[in-house]
């Protein structure tokens, strides 16, 4: 499977951090293998909570369900700090929340323009993720997701959607 050996690669080149801001495969037990693995050696693993605008707890997107440590689990807000329509959300499985509509990024073709999505939310956590692991090597995979969500904005509009004690990140804090 092309995700299994795209994990495998990040941790022979010694990653940190997998941004892994695609989604809406079937449960697979050698890709949790692979995040498992992932976590024994310390990698973080950022996912997209998904675009369908359900609840994940309900009905599970992967691999941002998977039950693992490593895993950080992304919804997308707006400009206004609102859950956007299409986000998935799920208080037991999405631990925090970043923009994620009309996002400027680069596009296929060489070319740039707005994205909206998940995915776009989850480049900020992984950018987030990357500042803090800079400045705290020494913490573990649990000490450093929860500095992440304790950091972070609660909003009203993420109350019941995500994880108790998550929010939109705050890169300041």
């Amino acid at each position: 499977d092309t995700a299994i050996k795209c994990i495998d690669y990040a941790l022979k080149m010694t990653s940190d951090i997998i941004n892994a801001s695609w989604g809406g495969g079937n449960y697979d037990p050698l890709l949790l293998d692979a995040i498992k693995s992932a976590n024994e050696k310390g990698v973080f693993i950022v996912t997209a909570a998904g675009n369908k605008g359900e609840n994940t707890d309900i009905k599970p997107h992967y691999p941002s369900s998977y039950d693992s440590p490593n895993i950080i689990s992304v919804a997308a807000t707006d400009a206004l700090d609102g859950l956007t329509f299409q986000s998935s959300f799920g208080e037991n499985s999405v631990h925090l929340a970043a923009p994620g509509k009309r996002i400027y990024s680069t596009l296929p073709g060489n070319s740039y323009g707005e994205m909206t999505g998940t995915s776009s939310a989850t480049a900020f956590i992984t950018g987030a993720l990357g500042l803090l692991l800079t400045q705290e090597k020494n913490l573990s995979i649990e000490q450093i997701k929860k500095r992440l969500m304790e950091t972070s904005i609660p909003l009203e509009s993420l109350r019941g959607k995500i994880k108790k004690g998550g929010g939109r990140v705050d890169i300041f804090n």
